[in-house]
């Protein structure tokens, strides 16, 4: 007793074919899929879910942007910032004013952590150019601030910023971290997005 199971290498040779045209936009849609699920988490994982459910939010959050591409035939996918201080909250580095660093004290943010807008420096400007009456002194710690003056009778002072010739960041955004252990997960994406297609193909008839 026995049994033949025989190819249709016609049929075999017809899905391949077909598979091979789709293939560069089936790792399209996979890395598509990948990158997005790669920024969720990072995202999710790194910033309170407060900031980034706010109507501005962080600027650096908002800042990460992804895209898929091909180069030489080769898909991949590119997640990155436009903010210079990205790289520096990553790697860890010395941030240096020309003349002050403006740091914003906690009573100058919102609850998401963004600076409270009567606060924000346009770019170009520097503190000075906030609207209202500042004053510059020393705190009894001997840190130079800037306070705001408020008050018409019974002046008070609110201290908004502390200035800095220069500040020293540890690495802490977990961006690469955050990639390598998410990796598995993109594999297993790619994995299942090309396993899809070949079933799509199967059950047609190929």
């Amino acid at each position: 007793m026995g049994l033949i199971f025989k190819l249709d290498t016609k049929k075999i040779d017809k899905m391949f074919f077909t598979l091979s045209e789709r293939v560069p936009s089936v790792l399209h849609d996979g890395l598509d899929h990948a990158s997005r699920s790669f920024v969720k988490r990072f995202l999710t994982d790194r910033f309170p879910s407060s900031n980034l459910k706010a109507k501005k939010g962080s600027r650096l959050a908002k800042s990460f942007q992804r895209r898929v591409s091909t180069k030489n035939g080769n898909p991949y996918f590119v997640v990155s910032s436009s903010k210079p201080s990205a790289y520096i909250l990553e790697k860890g580095g010395v941030i240096r004013g020309n003349q002050y660093l403006t740091i914003p004290l906690e009573s100058s943010k919102t609850k998401s952590g963004a600076t409270k807008a009567r606060f924000r420096v346009p770019r170009g400007k520097s503190a000075r150019d906030l609207k209202g009456d500042f004053i510059v002194h020393k705190s009894s710690k001997g840190n130079l601030l800037l306070s705001k003056i408020k008050g018409k009778k019974k002046k008070k002072i609110e201290p908004v910023f502390v200035l800095k010739r220069r500040v020293v960041h540890r690495p802490r955004l977990g961006f690469f971290k955050t990639f390598m252990d998410h990796k598995p997960r993109i594999v297993s994406i790619m994995e299942k997005t090309l396993q899809k297609s070949i079933k799509e193909l199967s059950e047609r008839g190929y």
